[in-house]
């Protein structure tokens, strides 16, 4: 399949998939995009203890601990409704945010930040096989994703 000619925007649907091994300080932001403005970031941040899905400022209260040190298949999704994340092909946090997603459009070649592993001034982590995806995934191919270990 061909790719979409910007990453999702607005209140739009979007699924980020990645094997991660956690940050050893501070926090890590996995992938980013958006206007630094409230309700305009896509984000999956880590830190040694949790990671969470961020919108900006008015992050959410979802989490999924503990992140030991070892490989986890994380997936953090939004179907226009409800937010959820996905830990080692299980469902551990889902809430519906109250406030509306509005993410600016993004083209490909536009100066909106963008960013894959963004980390603090002395965190290090490990990712592998990063998947962006304009639609919320099924539980079944969330499973079959994390039944792919790399």
């Amino acid at each position: 399949p061909q790719a979409p000619p910007h990453i999702p925007c607005g209140d739009a649907p979007y699924a980020i998939a990645v094997w991660v091994r956690k940050p050893t300080v501070h926090w890590a932001y996995v992938v980013m995009w958006g206007e630094e403005q409230p309700n305009q970031v896509t984000g999956m941040l880590l830190n040694p203890e949790d990671c969470k899905h961020v919108w900006w400022s008015d992050q959410t209260n979802l989490s999924a601990r503990p992140l030991d040190g070892g490989w986890h298949h994380l997936v953090m999704q939004y179907d226009g409704a409800l937010q959820q994340i996905w830990k080692d092909g299980l469902c551990v946090a889902q809430d519906a945010p109250e406030c509306p997603h509005n993410v600016p459009l993004m083209p490909w070649d536009s100066s909106v930040t963008f960013r894959i592993g963004r980390l603090d001034t002395h965190a290090t982590m490990m990712l592998c096989d990063l998947r962006l995806y304009d639609r919320a995934l099924a539980p079944e191919q969330i499973r079959a994703l994390h039944a792919q270990c790399p």
